[in-house]
């Protein structure tokens, strides 16, 4: 599967588990919302019930009041009675708009506590005519009245009383069914974490593990590139990762076919050109030997430099032999213990009239004089290659300076000049293959540090170099045993 399939659906089936968890979250809060609208509603019925109720009953006592005390006192409380009566009836009507059984039943006690309201306003205004009879006792004398009081109340007390019962049972039941609905809540809550996190961990443990095992391959595919090594794992698949990784082998297969190529020119100028190169070089030089006396001084010159040609493609040639030796793992070393002060001499030796001929003073310091475990000849080919190029590039009558001290369990020697010095950025540059500095003109190759870095490393040391005071110090390390 591709791994951008393997994206969306570890993306895509946690959300839309969120998104059922949503839809199922918010169907509970509209349910607790309903819930709490019909208990507010439920209160507000029982409560505009009771303040009806309660302005009937306080009729009442202004009538008795009115008797008493007479009708002016009675009187100036109706207004604000008639008011309450009346902000309550609405409040009912508000309260049971949405039911419409509840608000026929509504309209019917609006309709009958409106006619009580207007007979008690009727029996308040008989006593505020006062004759000798009492205004009560004129009013039920008719009997087509008080049918009409006594039915009245009826009828308000019954459709108050099934609006009471209705609406008590649902105030009633908001609590439990509230607290219902929060537990419920909670344990979709609960669920729904569980069933998310575990459907997350299912869905990573199955698309995660294949592919870090195949990131695992990958990786060490990579590592065994960047050593030179070519043989790889196989990743496999058909996703990115696999074509990836497909890609990669083809250019890891480039750089193989490319190194032997390399390798195969090596070869043929190592082994090709070395012959004739020699042949050349004895002949001029025997040419040189006995056309002394015959030959001008010219071309005795021209001879030399063409013989020092050859010497220059001769070195270059072993150069090349022994990189491809280095590259192939090919090389074999003949490690044994050496004398460090052996080694130093006869590399010294060996330079010591190219260092005459420029009147360079060759100084060395050996301290801690002790042995080390190296191919003596492979060694002196880096001892001398150093201070060929500390030579070459010092200015005339300068000194270099070969110097040796031991550090614990390795030996370290240090070839000065006094060229006037590298940047520090320019260190790392001299030891990489064909790599020569801007602004020298050596007439090198540019492969002799690195052959130097390449055998020092085989050996198990390790070199560098370091800015000194008007120059620079090539140093290297070999083991002691």
């Amino acid at each position: 599967m591709q791994l951008r399939y393997q994206a969306a659906i570890l993306l895509g089936v946690p959300l839309l588990c969120q998104l059922g968890f949503a839809y199922l979250l918010v169907s509970n809060l509209q349910q607790l919302d309903e819930a709490a609208t019909r208990e507010s509603r439920a209160k507000q019925v029982i409560a505009s019930c009771q303040e009806v109720r309660s302005c009937f009953a306080k009729y009442n006592m202004l009538i008795a009041v009115q008797r008493i005390d007479g009708a002016k006192l009675a009187q100036a409380q109706v207004p604000r009675l008639k008011a309450i009566a009346e902000n309550s009836l609405e409040r009912l009507r508000e309260a049971t708009r949405d039911d419409k059984e509840s608000a026929a039943k509504v309209e019917d006690y609006c309709r009958t506590s409106t006619h009580l309201q207007n007979v008690f306003l009727d029996i308040m205004g008989a006593y505020g005519k006062r004759t000798d009879k009492p205004a009560f006792a004129e009013f039920i004398s008719e009997p087509e009245a008080l049918d009409d009081l006594a039915t009245s109340l009826a009828r308000a007390i019954s459709d108050e009383d099934y609006l009471l019962d209705k609406y008590g049972k649902v105030e009633a039941q908001f609590q439990p069914k509230a607290f219902e609905e929060r537990l419920r809540l909670r344990d979709s809550i609960t669920t729904f974490a569980i069933v998310d996190t575990v459907i997350v961990l299912l869905l990573a443990v199955y698309f995660g593990r294949n592919t870090l095992n195949r990131l695992r391959k990958l990786m060490i595919n990579i590592s065994a590139f960047s050593s030179g090594k070519p043989e790889m794992v196989v990743v496999g698949g058909n996703d990115e990762l696999g074509e990836l990784d497909a890609e990669f082998r083809k250019m890891a297969e480039a750089r193989v076919e490319a190194e032997q190529r390399q390798r195969s020119m090596y070869a043929m100028i190592s082994h090709d050109l070395r012959s004739p190169l020699t042949s050349v070089g004895l002949s001029i030089s025997y040419v040189e030997e006995t056309g002394k006396d015959v030959l001008p001084e010219k071309a005795l010159n021209k001879l030399h430099k063409v013989n020092s040609e050859i010497d220059r493609l001769m070195r270059l040639a072993s150069s090349f032999l022994d990189l491809e030796q280095l590259d192939s793992g090919t090389l074999k070393l003949n490690r044994q213990p050496i004398e460090v002060n052996s080694l130093v001499q006869k590399s010294v030796d060996a330079v010591s009239g190219l260092a005459e001929a420029k009147g360079i003073q060759l100084i060395v310091s050996i301290a801690d004089a002790s042995n080390v475990v190296a191919d003596q000849d492979r060694i002196t080919q880096v001892l001398i290659n150093l201070l060929s190029n500390a030579i070459k590039f010092s200015p005339e009558n300068s000194k270099v300076t070969l110097a040796g001290c031991s550090h614990s369990e390795r030996y370290e020697l240090t070839v000065t000049d006094e060229a006037g010095g590298l940047k520090p950025e320019d260190h790392e540059k001299l030891f990489k293959r064909f790599s020569q500095l801007e602004n020298t003109v050596s007439g090198g190759s540019g492969l002799g540090l690195y052959i130097c870095k390449l055998l020092v490393e085989a050996h198990g040391g390790s070199i560098g170099a370091r800015s000194t005071i008007g120059g620079t110090g090539f140093w290297f390390t070999l083991p002691t045993r």
